[in-house]
């Protein structure tokens, strides 16, 4: 993958994840509060509950990335082992 290109996803991923963040903060904060109903307590459990969904795959995204990386040096260093 092109450095670049790996750079742009990265810095897109660590927006998401600081967006996630907020809303699972925000959600849970509201979740606590005792002035809303049962109704907007649900949404906000939802909510929550979504957020927290998507930052496990985009974790699950990057330990896969950094796995593959991994992977791909060790393969190079077998092969330039191979090649002495």
């Amino acid at each position: 993958m092109k450095p670049s290109l790996n750079q742009k996803q990265n810095n897109h991923r660590a927006r998401l994840f600081n967006e996630l963040d907020n809303v699972i903060a925000v959600s849970s904060k509201k979740l606590t509060l005792n002035g809303n109903s049962d109704r907007a307590k649900l949404g906000y459990g939802r909510l929550l509950i979504s957020a927290i969904s998507v930052y496990g795959s985009l974790l699950k995204d990057v330990e896969l990335e950094q796995l593959k990386s991994e992977v791909e040096t060790l393969k190079e260093t077998l092969s330039n082992d191979d090649n002495k």
